[in-house]
Parts: structure tokens; C-alpha cells; sequence
């Protein structure tokens, strides 16, 4: 699997002469033997995809602290393009809190990947389209990649449990 970075990575695309066997050695050999491989990646994707929303919301959680409790608490009623706008707009205000390049660099990342996963997705619209299961697993590892990276911006708590309060700091 190639390994995408922040900065300004490509489309996730499949490699020249990919074939539905090396789809399916490819994914066996990361995740073990699946019955569908593509829908095994795509449960994957799912997954990372509900995880990584659920960070967007502790980080905008934590960006909007102090401005009242709607505001705090509408992560669940914004797409993740949204709570990605919400933040980077926050980074790039000097009199707010979560600022500076390192901030800025991470949700540009998030903004690609869920770019990029819009992009695949809307593509399986076309009834002519292949699934595969390559496209599926790159999304899902970038998205845990940017999962991981928000939580080393947004620290949960101290001793690591999650209390269910936002104690991310920026």
C-alpha cells in the first residue's frame, strides 16, 4: 500500500494492471482471507470513516469551547467537509486558540482524504465502475492516519481514558 502524507498527495488510484486476483492477495495479505474482499474494505472504510468524524467532533468540540453549548455540540449535525471548514477556519483566526502551520498542514490532510474518499465513492454511481477493494483500503488507512494525527493534536485526557467530557487542548 502506498503511504500518503500531508503536503499534497495525488488521487488514490489503482495501480496500472491491477486485476481482481491481486485485489483480493493484496487485501488477504494485509487483513486475512475475506469471503468479498471489496465489502470487507468497504466495512473498513465505514469504520475509519464513523472514527474519524467522531475526532472531528472532539476537536471541534474542544476549538469551540467557551462559545456556548450549541456551538460546542453540533458535530453530529455537519458533514466532515463542514467540521474540516469549521476548523481550518478557527486555525487561520491569529486571536483563536488552535492555530499555527502544524494545524493548518493536518486539516489540510483531513480535507484531502475526505476529498478523496467523496471522490471514489461517487465514482461506484457508475453502474460500469469497478469496486475495488485497493481504493477502499488506502481511504480507510488514510483516514486512521488522520485520526491519529487529530488525537496527537487533541490529546483525550491525561491518563488516556475518555470520560466522555472534551478535554482536547490545542
Amino acid at each position: 500500500m502506498k503511504r500518503y502524507q500531508p503536503g499534497s498527495p495525488g488521487p488514490i488510484l489503482v495501480p496500472a494492471g491491477w486485476t481482481a486476483d491481486l485485489d483480493r492477495k493484496t487485501f488477504e495479505v494485509r487483513y486475512g482471507p475475506a469471503e468479498d474482499c471489496g465489502l470487507a474494505a468497504m466495512k473498513l472504510l465505514t469504520e475509519a470513516y464513523i472514527n474519524f468524524n467522531f475526532t472531528l467532533d472532539r476537536g471541534l468540540m474542544s476549538a469551540l469551547s467557551g462559545m456556548g453549548e450549541a456551538s460546542a455540540n453540533c458535530g453530529a449535525a455537519l458533514g466532515a467537509s463542514e467540521k474540516i471548514d469549521w476548523l481550518a477556519s478557527l486555525a487561520l483566526s491569529a486571536e483563536h486558540r488552535c492555530g499555527g502551520a502544524r494545524y493548518v498542514e493536518i486539516l489540510a490532510f483531513c480535507s484531502w482524504i475526505e476529498n478523496e474518499r467523496r471522490r471514489v465513492l461517487h465514482s461506484l454511481r457508475d453502474p460500469f465502475s469497478v469496486a475495488w477493494a485497493y481504493q477502499f483500503v488506502e481511504i480507510a488507512e488514510c483516514l486512521h492516519h488522520a485520526i491519529q494525527t487529530l488525537r496527537d493534536l487533541f490529546p483525550e485526557s491525561a491518563d488516556g481514558s475518555d470520560s466522555g467530557e472534551s478535554t482536547f487542548s490545542c
